[in-house]
């Protein structure tokens, strides 16, 4: 599903900017806020595992303990790449197998016990894990019609983990969230040998999803950069073509001092064009209700489908915009 999704939206962009040759594009990062109320000032924040029990026989699996617990730690590192305001410096990861009862007490959230955390490590965010269920489903086929014969080896991991995000400062619940995945690996061959050989073994496997998990919950309560294209109008007479030079080298002023003289110019095609390069213009230096004014000027000179859309993911920039400045 996601794959077809990416092939119609590929399909959209193609359609919308294919032929477009006064068009030219250039890449831009944003940051899109958290998924969640995360608060702009924090001291620290850590990491509590709280799934020590695997194999569910009421035994603590240390050794797996340790292995899940550094994975999901290396899945948030490469997490906090994609932030603005985290990285190794404010995030705490705790290895040691953790009692429960330091995070719930009689079925209740025990700020005393994280409180305590706080007092010891200068945290105030805490991201525990209650629980983490792993399933696998795995086996070998043979095509007994083929010559020779050919093998078929496959493994399904399901992993669900229940997340709790907890802010100590103000003693209160930010996030309460189940994440669920399944990865498979398959492979086919003649060679069941070298099969078997070449497949990732199960503590790979187990370790991969792991990793996933924590960048993809990542993604989820931590604001992050998020690369993406825009576009300007080069083309129509010399003066866009010098404005054109402008933007090349980030001069977006001097660029807009030439179009803002074409907004009320009496060929449609040109004022709508100057419109929609000074929204983008006013998109570069954050000034998002001037950038949905241009735009939307640029679509009543001339209805373009591109210029819809545009003056979409403004309105949709300006509400971010007003969620990050609280997270950072």
């Amino acid at each position: 599903m996601k794959i077809k999704s990416l092939l119609n939206y590929l399909i959209i962009i193609i359609t919308l900017f294919s032929g477009c040759k006064s068009i030219s594009s250039f890449q831009i990062e944003t940051i899109n806020p958290a998924q969640i109320n995360f608060p702009g000032s924090f001291n620290k924040i850590m990491f509590l595992n709280l799934e020590n029990d695997f194999n569910n026989d009421a035994e603590i699996d240390t050794a797996l303990y340790k292995m899940i617990t550094n994975e999901l730690s290396l899945g948030f590192i490469d997490g906090f790449k994609q932030t603005p305001n985290i990285d190794s410096t404010n995030f705490i990861f705790y290895r040691q197998i953790v009692d429960k009862e330091l995070v719930y007490k009689y079925d209740t959230v025990n700020w005393y016990g994280l409180e305590t955390l706080k007092s010891a490590y200068e945290t105030d965010i805490v991201i525990v894990i209650d629980s983490i269920v792993l399933e696998m489903d795995s086996g070998e086929e043979t095509n007994l019609y083929t010559y020779p014969e050919e093998f078929y080896i496959y493994r399904a991991l399901d992993i669900k983990i229940y997340w709790n995000v907890y802010d100590v400062y103000e003693r209160k619940l930010l996030d309460k969230y189940t994440y669920t995945d399944t990865l498979l690996w398959d492979a086919t061959g003649t060679d069941i040998r070298q099969l078997r050989k070449d497949f990732p073994s199960v503590i790979q496997s187990v370790k991969e999803a792991c990793y996933f998990a924590a960048l993809d919950y990542s993604a989820r309560v931590f604001p992050k950069w998020e690369a993406e294209t825009r576009y300007y109008f080069f083309n129509g007479n010399n003066d866009l073509i010098k404005a054109a030079d402008f933007v090349r080298k980030d001069e977006w002023e001097k660029a807009s001092e030439i179009w803002v003289k074409y907004v009320t110019d009496t060929d449609n095609e040109i004022a709508s064009r100057v419109c929609f390069n000074l929204a983008v213009a006013s998109e570069m230096s954050g000034k998002f209700d001037d950038a949905i004014f241009w735009a939307q000027k640029s679509y009543e000179r001339k209805e373009k489908t591109r210029t819809y859309y545009y003056i979409l993911v403004l309105k949709n920039r300006k509400i971010e915009y007003d969620k990050i400045k609280k997270q950072l």
